[in-house]
């Protein structure tokens, strides 16, 4: 059995340095994480045996107690709210989505009507809509940008961990009447491994995704990797009894999500 790894599988910059800083924080005081710090259920299961709650509502809090925000970003209103509630917080918002939120506020300040490209849903397109005042035309697909109206300037911005072969498929199907500034946001850590992923799952017999089912960048190594190897599988964590499913002499490609911690995929790499 051969097992290729990807060299970009695991922690990105941004989520690395979101957790061991709650992790160095421990021990300081009473500490919440505004929404899981990381969409990984082994690491927000560990953190709450350590005292550190995830929350969905700034009521939650004690008083006086400290709130840790995620790389994904918030809307401006968090912080305003953080502020007169006299709570005490560390903004471990990713750079990356930071330099969205910039972008957004600029433009929209300049008149320009914006447009997302990304899960609607998602906490970190949620953070980038509230600098625009919630105004955004959020866009997941090419029918979506194809039914924008050309009625005046816009911006378009890109969820950081959107899959890149996706976007430049939107990209080219806007209307070419459209007066639009088009900022590629997707972050170079996802471009990386998402291209690893693709390179990777199109020469092994069997593609394993290592990272949680509620991942974003996670499940888009996924789909990437399902496209080339129909053998494809998404695992929070592997064990013995599912490599021994696998045939024998057969080739294996793991990569793992940016929310994915180093032991898993240690753990794997040893099985």
């Amino acid at each position: 059995m051969e097992i290729i790894l990807a060299k970009t599988a695991g922690f990105c910059p941004g989520v690395k340095r979101a957790v061991e800083t709650v992790y160095e924080k421990i021990g300081e005081g009473r500490m919440y994480t505004y929404g899981p710090i990381i969409h990984n259920r082994i690491v927000t299961d560990d953190l709450e045996e350590k005292g550190v709650f995830s929350i969905s509502s700034l009521d939650e809090a004690e008083e006086g107690s400290e709130i840790i925000l995620r790389s994904h970003g918030v809307v401006p209103e968090v912080y305003d709210r953080i502020r007169e509630k006299g709570l005490r917080f560390t903004d471990l918002t990713c750079p990356y989505v930071k330099k969205i939120h910039n972008i957004v506020r600029d433009n929209y300040n300049e008149g320009r009507k914006i447009i997302i490209v990304g899960n609607p849903t998602h906490p970190e397109v949620v953070g980038i809509n509230g600098y625009c005042e919630n105004t955004a035309v959020i866009a997941e697909s090419k029918d979506d940008l194809e039914k924008i109206e050309s009625d005046g300037k816009y911006s378009l911005v890109v969820q950081t961990t959107f899959n890149t072969g996706i976007f430049d498929e939107m990209i080219k199907s806007l209307p070419k009447e459209l007066d639009i500034k088009i900022f590629n946001t997707i972050c170079s850590a996802t471009e990386k491994r998402q291209k690893e992923a693709e390179q990777i799952s199109r020469t092994v017999d069997y593609m394993i995704v290592l990272g949680d089912k509620n991942s974003s960048n996670t499940q888009k190594l996924y789909q990437i990797s399902k496209k080339n190897c129909e053998n494809t599988f998404l695992f929070e964590k592997i064990c013995i009894k599912q490599l021994k499913s696998f045939e024998k002499n057969v080739k294996i490609g793991i990569t793992a999500g940016a929310s994915t911690p180093p032991c898993i995929i240690e753990e794997a790499i040893k099985q």
